[in-house]
């Protein structure tokens, strides 16, 4: 068995005996709140069936769903509390995680729903990929669109791991706290804030969904002390943040996944005091990670902060690491050196010499070691010779009190030219094109005022609140050739 398996494993044991009474997981949906006693007497059940099916089976992953309810939710706790690699298949995921397994030689045992379980096994020939038993095996490329499975080796180790080495620490986390998260599994940061949470004997608070003022008025409610979140989900509880909530039980408020606006960060700043707001820069792949707090922020507006365990330098076109404020490749060094990080070794990260790695984004240090990001390529769109970034318009239209949430693209017409669009998603009826257009010419240069704005439905985002920028392509391209809204 697994170091990691048998940590988490034990450690809900011995929570459902020292922690009997207190609550686990609060399901709000549902209306059902679950003690760490039954959590443990559940799940303990449900573990043996897999370990039975597993049996059978021989050397295997462990597949199960992203959840979204009390019985996914306690299907993904007995999965991890097996001493095997487990995968999750996102939402929008399909067979391809399981496609991705096999490929790489590893039989999988489909787990999604409990008591029909699903036998798979690669095909003759296929080379098995060696992938540790504490893996957690999560899908990433949401915002790229290019569908790549991670293989993690830290998430089950955390409880594992000394206090002072986790990245909690320097984010406001204490044991037997109250805790939400905006986002869910399979996003990263939930998977490790949900094993570190239960390992830590905290009430994490399950939302039915997200609907931000629901959120706002559960943090009231339930007391909550420590939330992570992504700058979708605060653009959204900030519109929906009409004072009728204090939030004065909260301690952290975490955000990561994407760039936050500053007018938002400033937003939630002042709202719950600089030192209480975190940020965090990391990626799926788990090359490394920095952090950054609300006044550390506020000297230096637009930092995503410095390294955490983890070394940063910036790299120039010739593999030279360039000086403080010199802009190039991003590269971290934060123990991972020379191991797989994608399964099929599919898109591997770009790696140098001296062992640090890079997911490719772009950036620069300040002279005290500060990191600060440029925009991703996919979000730069050049018009009538004016480079922008897709995220700052969207920024501004999601202000508009009519726009629930709003994504921007780029239209090809021809070789020499291109036009913006954008897709919102309107909050009401009365969300009008022309008068949209109208209120962004007083806030933006004229030559990135969208050519047509289309209603829609929903934008195609994941579980963490970050947009497909391929999916988004492409719907956008479909409604300008259709010259229709949805």
């Amino acid at each position: 068995m697994t170091l990691a398996a048998v940590d988490f494993d034990l450690r809900l044991k011995d929570l459902g005996v020292t922690g009997r009474d207190r609550q686990a997981l609060v399901f709000v949906e549902e209306g059902r709140a679950m003690s760490y006693d039954e959590l443990n007497s559940v799940t303990e059940g449900l573990k043996h069936e897999l370990m039975s099916g597993l049996s059978e089976l021989g050397p295997a992953c462990l597949l199960v769903d992203s959840p979204d309810g009390i019985g996914s939710y306690l299907l993904l706790v007995a999965a991890l509390r097996c001493p095997v690699p487990v995968a999750l298949r996102s939402r929008l995921d399909g067979d391809r995680t399981a496609e991705s397994l096999l490929r790489a030689g590893i039989a999988v045992l489909d787990a999604s729903q409990m008591g029909t379980l699903h036998a798979l096994s690669p095909g003759p020939g296929c080379a098995r990929e060696q992938v540790p038993p504490h893996a957690l095996i999560l899908p990433t490329g949401g915002t790229s669109g290019e569908g790549r499975r991670v293989i993690d080796v830290r998430t089950r180790m955390v409880p594992s791991q000394p206090r002072p080495l986790r990245l909690t620490s320097v984010l406001g986390w204490r044991p037997h706290q109250v805790q939400m998260m905006a986002s869910i599994p399979p996003h990263a940061s939930s998977m490790s804030f949900l094993v570190e949470g239960l390992a830590d004997g905290n009430t994490i608070v399950v939302p039915a969904g997200f609907r931000a003022s629901a959120f706002l008025e559960l943090i009231d409610e339930h007391q909550v002390r420590w939330i992570q979140s992504t700058p979708f989900h605060l653009r959204m509880m900030q519109k929906a943040d009409n004072g009728n909530v204090s939030l004065g039980s909260v301690r952290a408020l975490v955000h990561m996944s994407a760039r936050c606006a500053d007018d938002l960060k400033r937003y939630w700043i002042q709202r719950l005091g600089p030192e209480k707001v975190y940020e965090t820069y990391g990626s799926t792949e788990g090359v490394g990670v920095t952090v950054v707090d609300g006044n550390e922020w506020l000297e230096r507006p637009g930092t995503v902060g410095k390294g955490f365990f983890t070394k940063v330098r910036i790299v120039g076109p010739n593999g030279e690491t360039v000086p403080p404020g010199v802009q190039g490749t991003v590269y971290t060094s934060a123990g991972r050196r020379g191991a797989q990080v994608y399964l099929n070794s599919r898109g591997d990260v770009r790696r140098s010499a001296d062992g640090s790695v890079s997911v490719g984004d772009e950036g620069w240090l300040d002279p005290e070691g500060y990191l600060y990001l440029a925009p991703r390529s996919l979000s730069r769109i050049t018009v009538a010779g004016e480079t922008f970034d897709a995220e700052d318009l969207e920024s501004v239209l999601c202000d508009h009190p009519d726009v629930a949430d709003a994504g921007v693209c780029s239209v090809e017409r021809g070789e020499d030219w291109a036009r913006v669009i954008a897709l919102v998603v309107p909050e009401g009826e009365s969300l009008s094109e022309a008068e949209l257009r109208l209120w962004l010419r007083s806030r933006v240069t004229t030559a990135i005022v969208p050519r047509r704005i289309f209603r829609v439905a929903a934008l195609p985002r994941d579980g963490a609140g970050k947009v497909s920028r391929r999916r988004l392509q492409d719907l956008g391209e479909r409604l300008a050739s259709t010259g229709r809204s949805e």
